[in-house]
């Protein structure tokens, strides 16, 4: 027997980032899921406020056209860091930039270092990632795949 725990999803175009704020503060669920790579000011904005992030990081820099996570965006110029035809949560760097003052070495995560440099420009944020979200949850999210299996046994069948 599969006890099945449904959920109701409401949408308001009506809810400011203040009253995201609050919620968030009253102990409501808020999660903003930008993707690992390039943030942009408005998911700054959200993760100073207070906001949990959890950074989607099962992307491909080919296909990435909004976080470029293959490259190092500064000032407006782009420079590649990996292989954009790797998962970014198995991508390492693999060119170094000469021009950012933070370190990173070929062969360091690509996930590690977009997070680290995220985590150094606003260490207050509550910000992961969702490879770090699955493993915190992993007996969980072990009974809800095997919940899903017992309903549907040839979904992750070739």
């Amino acid at each position: 027997m599969i006890n099945v725990m449904s959920f109701k999803i409401s949408i308001h175009d009506d809810i400011s980032i203040a009253d995201l704020v609050d919620i968030n503060k009253r102990g409501g669920v808020v999660l903003k899921t930008p993707h690992v790579g390039n943030i942009y000011p408005n998911n700054l904005a959200m993760a100073f406020l207070g906001i949990p992030m959890l950074f989607y990081d099962r992307t491909l820099g080919k296909k990435d056209f909004n976080f470029h996570p293959h490259k190092l965006i500064v000032d407006g110029k782009s420079e590649i860091l990996a292989d954009p035809n790797i998962l970014t949560s198995h991508s390492v760097i693999t060119h170094i930039s000469k021009g950012f003052p933070y370190p990173h070495a070929v062969g360091t995560k690509l996930v590690d270092f977009h997070m680290s440099v995220l985590k150094r420009s606003l260490p207050q944020a509550h910000c992961f990632t969702y490879t770090e979200y699955v493993q915190k949850n992993k007996h969980e999210v072990l009974q809800i795949l095997e919940a899903v299996t017992n309903l549907h046994p040839n979904l992750w069948s070739l």
